[in-house]
């Protein structure tokens, strides 16, 4: 009798335990997502630029024009709708549309993109700078649900575009992952979110080297009338420091004119680096004429006509080999 009361109070126990597993299941089951268990939606994405301009420079901006086209599978993906430019200024699409494609590729979307994009320019090697400019495209959906792949076989530029003063080096488009501090709100994250990125590459390298010759040449002019006043004998005093000031205003004319040409920036460009230089041996120069000066004024004519001769062999060699020195450590091609 107590084997079968035993049993009894088991039986139920056992019966409510089935039951909830059951319904844990059922649960599981129903809330099940077949397309979270595939993954992300794998989109491959291609880009043509078609047109790019308007380099602005101390705005920190440029303009372009491109189509994109999407290879996908869902109907529900509609880019005109939720893409985004994330470096731009001001963007529109037009044109947009959704076609069929073929088995591998089921459906095709495309459409025109016109942006203007936000660019922070390096001017470190002005006016030899190579500027890469990207264009990064991202879904308004997490990587999670989207996630772009290339079409790199397709993807290139139109190779009639002109760019006043750059030369088109390279093209790419990638793709990657952008990380937020943020989960813009969505009560399924936590701390941070993660999105997938396109981005559309250009490199131009800049056609510098009439700019480096039209400023670098008044330089030299400069330091070549620093120069006669070193060689103009010593008893010639008006006329050394006459000759050295006017190199000094010649520099200094140099330099306004580079920044009529380059916004302000934190560093110095190649062209400041090299006028620093100049001006630096023009002051050597100015420097030697007090010497002689003071030689000459102290009654020592022979010991200052001594300096002038030495200096005036030693100061266009010392010119020569630190240009040199510096474009060769620069490793500046003409």
């Amino acid at each position: 009798m107590q084997k079968s009361h035993k049993t009894d109070i088991i039986a139920p126990v056992k019966r409510r335990f089935l039951a909830t597993i059951l319904f844990e299941v059922a649960i599981i089951l129903f809330s099940f997502d077949p397309a979270c268990a595939e993954g992300p939606m794998k989109i491959t994405t291609g880009a043509y630029i078609m047109n790019l301009h308007s380099l602005e420079i101390k705005d920190n901006t440029f303009k372009v024009t491109l189509w994109l086209w999407f290879w996908h599978d869902s109907k529900d993906f509609s880019p005109a709708e939720t893409l985004d430019v994330t470096n731009a200024v001001d963007f529109k699409f037009s044109h947009a549309g959704t076609y069929e494609g073929n088995s591998e590729h089921p459906l095709w979307s495309g459409m025109k993109v016109i942006a203007t994009i936000k660019k922070g320019y390096d001017l470190a090697m002005f006016p030899f700078d190579r500027q890469v400019l990207d264009i990064n495209f991202e879904d308004s959906s997490d990587i999670s649900l989207v996630k772009f792949e290339p079409d790199k076989k397709n993807s290139r530029f139109d190779p009639d575009i002109v760019i006043n003063g750059w030369k088109p080096t390279g093209f790419e488009v990638i793709s990657g992952e952008k990380v937020y501090n943020t989960t813009f709100g969505d009560p399924s994250l936590s701390g941070k979110s993660t999105y997938s990125r396109f981005t559309v590459r250009m490199i131009l390298q800049r056609m510098g080297l009439k700019i480096f010759i039209s400023i670098i040449s008044v330089a030299i002019i400069a330091y070549l009338l620093s120069f006669l006043s070193v060689v103009v004998p010593p008893r010639e005093i008006s006329p050394k420091f006459t000759l050295a000031m006017c190199s000094v205003a010649g520099v200094v004319a140099t330099k306004y004119s580079i920044d009529t040409r380059v916004p302000s920036a934190t560093d110095l460009t190649l062209v400041d680096k090299v006028l620093i230089i100049v001006f630096l041996l023009i002051l050597l120069n100015v420097f030697i004429n007090v010497i002689i000066t003071i030689l000459v004024f102290n009654d020592k004519k022979a010991q200052a006509f001594k300096v002038n001769r030495i200096f005036s062999y030693i100061a266009p060699l010392l010119f020569i080999i630190t240009l040199a020195a510096f474009f060769i450590f620069s490793g500046i091609v003409f």
